[in-house]
């Protein structure tokens, strides 16, 4: 579960054009429950979190992990936002 700033218009254009390329769970944070996946309020109000596989990536570790993602499964490996 990849969770973003909803109300960032770059966070939003990039999360779209990740879900054009592949199949990542995504949600803006104010749709998230943080104590089901243990984030820090103030924390997701900051950066990008990605939940996966038992682990909590922040900010650059989270996009790094979204990116591999896409580039395993899509032929287009830059993003256009």
């Amino acid at each position: 579960m990849l969770t973003y700033d909803g109300e960032f218009g770059s966070c939003r254009r990039c999360t779209d054009w990740v879900l054009s390329q592949a199949t990542v769970s995504m949600l803006p944070s104010a749709d998230l429950n943080l104590d089901l996946f243990g984030l820090p309020p103030a924390g997701v109000s900051s950066a990008v979190w990605l939940v996966a596989d038992g682990e909590r990536l922040l900010g650059h570790g989270a996009i790094t992990s979204v990116l591999r993602e896409v580039c395993l499964s899509s032929d287009e490996c830059l993003p256009s936002c």
